[in-house]
């Protein structure tokens, strides 16, 4: 079990350097990717259209074309294939998708937990 943390550790560091070295640092990804990027990244992927996720969102499909773009000029991947009839995820899309829905849902949970009335909470602490 050892052996297998020592191994993870060592590939996120490797990954990481990697990183750094062809120019993308992790934390300035962090910094730059918004809340509205993933909402909208997360939308494509599960329609597999640009404008079938903008009109779920009730937008121009050209700001999801332009929040997509913008996340995949940030994490230097290809998130999607084009395809003549839409957008299938590419391996990193997959990845980052999964990542993408944890973020979603922590972030509703805080704001669920902060919408509570003070009165629910008393019993918790």
């Amino acid at each position: 079990m050892r052996m297998c943390a020592k191994k993870c550790t060592m590939d996120r560091q490797n990954k990481s350097k990697t990183a750094e070295r062809d120019g993308i640092r992790p934390e300035r990804f962090m910094a730059l990717v918004t809340f509205r990027q993933v909402r909208y990244f997360i939308a494509v992927a599960e329609s597999g259209k640009i404008s079938a996720a903008a009109s779920m969102l009730g937008i121009s499909p050209s700001v999801v074309t332009e929040a997509v773009s913008e996340l995949e000029t940030l994490s230097r991947m290809k998130l999607f294939q084009r395809q003549p009839r839409g957008l299938d995820l590419t391996y990193e899309g997959h990845r980052f998708l999964a990542h993408c829905r944890n973020i979603l849902s922590a972030v509703e949970g805080a704001n669920d937990a902060l919408a509570r009335p003070d009165s629910e909470m008393e019993g918790r602490r």
